[in-house]
């Protein structure tokens, strides 16, 4: 697992007032190996394995029922989400 910055270095750097570019790079390292869910997108229906939860954008969705998919079995089973037109 990432790990975060010695504690010495500011989470905010105390002259731009910007989040501190290592904390945020860990941060980021330790959400995408963490999470139980992927976001995909691509064109045509997905098929590739994925984690259950994860959600697939579609490129190329044309209709409220073919833009957004939930994957909802771990492997490749996707389920097409209604979506407002």
């Amino acid at each position: 697992m990432a790990q975060l910055p010695q504690a010495a270095l500011p989470f905010v750097d105390p002259k731009t007032g910007k989040i501190n570019p290592e904390w945020h790079a860990a941060l980021v390292r330790i959400a995408a190996s963490t999470l139980p869910y992927k976001v995909f997108s691509g064109t045509g229906a997905p098929s590739m394995r994925a984690p259950k939860g994860s959600i697939y954008l579609r490129d190329d969705g044309s209709t409220t029922n073919d833009r957004v998919y939930i994957n909802t079995n771990g492997a490749t089973g996707w389920t097409a989400m209604i979506t407002a037109s």
